[in-house]
């Protein structure tokens, strides 16, 4: 998504820094898929050409699997890439002031970083607490004999993430009524 610029120095200070945050985690999430695309040649490798069992590589592409999902949770915020109904979008573009189409939209983003917020905010919640169990029970996955807690502190990574985009997003909307509005809203992107 393009970014806009503000009038206000700061917004356009926070923008920068969600976009750096981003541009992090797009990185992140490229070596972890590299790393499950790795895991999964080598298995198909091992099952199909060497004729060898290898458990352990179908336990690691599944947990890239779901790092990446966290992780790039995040990063699909900052991006407005993340899975959203978009029937508002199209009513609302179909307004016929463009005025009342930015008012709008700038509520729906309001609601939708505040719901995205208090959501990530919940799920960090439970996790951070059921980190803290695995931890102490110390329970190893099956084939990898790794600590279950890993996968979790993945997990309460990727909603950090989430958490920070989320609102740095609610600040930026709250703060500037044109900075971050979805070109769907006004009647030029794909939905319309």
């Amino acid at each position: 998504m393009q970014q806009t610029s503000s009038q206000k120095p700061w917004v356009n200070t926070l923008m920068k820094a969600e976009h750096v945050l981003a541009t992090l985690i797009d990185w992140i999430c490229a070596f972890i898929l590299l790393g499950m695309m790795a895991s999964m040649v080598w298995q198909v490798t091992c099952r199909f050409i060497l004729k060898l069992s290898v458990p352990w590589t179908d336990e690691l592409s599944r947990y890239l699997w779901i790092s990446i999902a966290y992780i790039g949770a995040g990063a699909a915020i900052s991006e407005n890439t993340h899975v959203e109904i978009s029937l508002i979008a199209t009513i609302v573009a179909k307004a016929k002031n463009e005025r009342t189409r930015r008012t709008w939209a700038r509520i729906i983003d309001i609601v939708r970083y505040g719901i995205l917020l208090g959501i990530s905010v919940y799920l960090f919640r439970l996790t951070w607490t059921y980190l803290f169990k695995a931890m102490k029970v110390n329970m190893l996955s099956a084939a990898m004999h790794m600590p279950s807690w890993i996968l979790v502190a993945v997990l309460a990574f990727g909603l950090v993430s989430m958490i920070i985009h989320s609102l740095f997003r609610l600040i930026i909307s709250l703060a500037d009524d044109s900075a971050i509005i979805d070109p769907v809203y006004l009647g030029k992107g794909d939905n319309v």
